[in-house]
């Protein structure tokens, strides 16, 4: 930077009028600010070793309403400085704490906004990392994702992240040093906020857990769906993109979908001003950045990643034991009236090779129907060799073509645990609301952390399955789940529910699914998928599997 540039620089900086300090830290400072009587704007100076002018560069690229408005960015000697639109409103954390947790109606508004937000950074290679109440703004128009002070550019091929940053509780594992973050990380983020804003409670909370799943044992099969899938450990087992967690929040709760396929100094972009209750469209307001540096957290946190992780590599994640087992039935995915779609199996490491575990996963069978909206809902089986590994991620990528045999939509789903010489059941949707003429299913090689050594897994029993048909199409899918046998030390969450529709012949044409708390070993809860104007079908069976 020359002499002529920096003095311009510095009289830019003096014309802007200070109206307030909203942060200041060793990181630098955040105002609000006007200029020759317009704004007011943000202002935030950043020291020049902390600035990613990348991320600010792509950020001037970006379209949504939803995230921040460049006005100008600016070097001086030792901050690098960026202002850009203020958004009058709330932070969702002063929202939550003033009016109480949203209801679904509102908190799925919400996540379907923040998704919008994000894809579009993910679209312009920027992880914003930091995605918490305190950094979404809810205004008149919706909800606005700010403070991008942390926010990085996605680096291919590399292992991890250079620092470890985020807010405690909202923050996914990887942001910890494991791995790098990338857009499944804000996927968890946003799973996060959105169980806050269901329940008034910080994920850091000791009775999260405990609070969330009262709510979510009452909630639309959505947001159930939404939060559990999205907050997965494993980054794979997550939605894959912010798109994707938006498809299956819009189109659940569309007619024909119901589906269940605190910062630190320095670092708050908006100020805490806001009007605005319940009944308008929520916005996030910019939040604090809260960087790890308390060296005994930080340990503990590590400590219990680490043993996260080990567990993941040694254990199987608990499934449903009794599956259907189908040897002679159809290895094809088909739709009534439709052309035959592929069924493939893969297998891993080689059985002979005493150094690893190895399993095959393979499609029982499968089937599909495309509703109203052109969405795509599936049953299938998958099933795992009687080899000497349980398969801890079962993964499948699903491929949607047109009559012309055009690819239309990919997709991957990962589900719950399989032990060796099982076939478990599960039903799910995808699509991207163009109904395809083919599909087809795909078993990925399961490798790595997707295999883990077999254990004892908890038996569920479902009983008096019934059909019951309401208004406007609505037919409900009911049953009682028992618990009837569970291992030692067994820490029951939920349960993830799968019906999968039947024709006469016997072949799958749909799968919905929901989830459910899980009983005590003995006990019976009644459980239930609702479904909009399902497929015709002959006949319906109901599986359980720990999720």
């Amino acid at each position: 930077m020359n002499d002529n540039q920096l003095m311009h620089a510095m009289s830019l900086d003096d014309t802007y009028r200070v109206e307030q300090v909203l942060a200041r830290g060793e990181d630098g400072i955040t105002e609000l600010v006007t200029i020759d009587g317009a704004g007011p704007f943000v202002r935030k100076k950043i020291r020049q070793k902390l600035a990613r002018r990348n991320v600010w560069s792509a950020l001037t690229e970006c379209s949504s309403p939803r995230l921040p408005r460049v006005e100008a960015t600016y070097e001086l000697p030792e901050h690098f400085v960026v202002v850009y639109d203020f958004v009058p409103g709330r932070p969702l954390s002063k929202v939550i704490e003033t009016d109480g947790p949203l209801t679904p109606e509102e908190a799925t508004s919400l996540a379907i906004e923040l998704c919008e937000a994000a894809e579009e950074l993910h679209r312009h290679g920027i992880v914003h990392r930091d995605i918490s109440p305190n950094n979404i703004v809810v205004a008149a128009n919706g909800a606005h994702l700010i403070d991008l002070g942390i926010a990085r550019m996605r680096v291919e091929g590399a292992s991890k992240d250079t620092t470890s940053l985020g807010t405690w509780g909202f923050a996914s594992p990887e942001q910890y040093g494991f791995a790098q973050t990338d857009a499944r990380s804000d996927v968890y983020s946003i799973g996060r906020v959105l169980g806050f804003a269901l329940t008034g409670i910080r994920p850091d909370d000791e009775a999260y857990e405990q609070i969330l799943k009262k709510h979510l044992d009452n909630a639309p099969a959505t947001l159930v769906h939404a939060i559990t899938r999205a907050c997965s450990f494993e980054p794979s087992a997550r939605f894959q993109s912010a798109a994707e967690m938006a498809g299956a929040l819009s189109g659940s709760s569309r007619p024909g979908n119901d589906r269940a396929s605190s910062g630190t100094d320095g670092q708050t972009d908006h100020a805490q001003i806001a009007a605005g209750t319940h009944a308008s469209k929520r916005n996030p307001d910019k939040s604090r950045t809260r960087t790890f540096g308390g060296l005994l957290l930080k340990l503990a946190l590590v400590t219990a990643m680490l043993a996260g992780l080990m567990a993941v590599g040694a254990i199987a994640i608990s499934t449903f034991y009794a599956g259907r087992e189908s040897n002679n039935g159809p290895t094809s995915s088909s739709q009534a009236g439709q052309s035959d779609g592929v069924s493939t199996s893969k297998k891993a490491n080689s059985a002979s090779d005493a150094n690893h575990l190895s399993a095959e996963l393979s499609i029982a069978e499968s089937g599909w129907s495309v509703d109203g909206h052109g969405y795509v809902h599936f049953g299938i089986g998958l099933k795992n060799s009687d080899g000497p590994a349980a398969i801890a991620f079962p993964t499948i990528k699903v491929y949607g073509y047109d009559a012309n045999d055009n690819l239309i939509f990919t997709d991957e789903k990962t589900y719950s645990a399989i032990e060796p010489g099982q076939t478990v059941y599960f039903g799910d949707q995808t699509g991207n609301g163009t109904a395809p003429a083919r599909v087809e299913f795909e078993a990925v090689t399961p490798s790595g952390v997707a295999l883990a050594t077999a254990t004892e897994a908890p038996v569920y029993e479902i009983l008096d399955s019934t059909e019951s048909a309401g208004a406007d199409g609505m037919q409900s899918f009911l049953a009682k789940l028992k618990l009837q046998s569970a291992p030692s030390g067994f820490d029951k969450t939920q349960v993830f529910l799968s019906a999968i529709l039947r024709n006469k012949q016997g072949n799958i044409v749909a799968g919905y699914n929901n989830f459910c708390g899980c009983p005590s070993v003995g006990s019976t809860v009644p459980v239930s998928i609702d479904v909009n104007n399902p497929p015709t079908h002959a006949s319906c069976d109901i599986y359980a599997a720990q999720w």
